[in-house]
């Protein structure tokens, strides 16, 4: 499946209206808009859990890039491992670096609370 996107393509899709975007007959994902933060955070924590829970029944790995925010979801995945008891022995988390243009190239360090290297 080809996923490269030209100009235009990508100009076309930032005009769509937030609302009328998970309807489009071309999209090469899943795309899914709650009405609220809390809402997808919710499902965000609760697929994580999933996968872990579905991986250690499969005897597999779980490998995760995860960014260092927001947060949220992490809240939701912590309250079901300690609820259900599941095991993170299997569980390789690595942690991206969000502070990188489209291209990798760093943006300038600031003195912004989500920045990890500001002062």
């Amino acid at each position: 499946m080809d996923f490269k996107i030209s100009r235009e393509e990508l100009y076309r899709w930032c005009s769509i209206p937030w609302q009328d975007l998970e309807k489009q007959p071309d999209l090469k994902t899943k795309l899914v808009i709650k009405e609220d933060r809390a809402s997808m955070m919710k499902i965000i924590g609760n697929m994580m859990a999933d996968e872990v829970i579905q991986h250690n029944a499969e005897g597999k790995l779980t490998k995760w890039v995860l960014p260092a925010g927001p947060t949220d979801e992490y809240d939701i995945f912590i309250d079901r491992v300690n609820k259900e008891r599941i095991s993170l022995k299997n569980l390789w988390v690595f942690h991206m670096d969000d502070f990188l243009d489209w291209e990798g190239r760093p943006f300038p360090v600031g003195d912004t609370y989500e920045s990890l290297e500001a002062p």
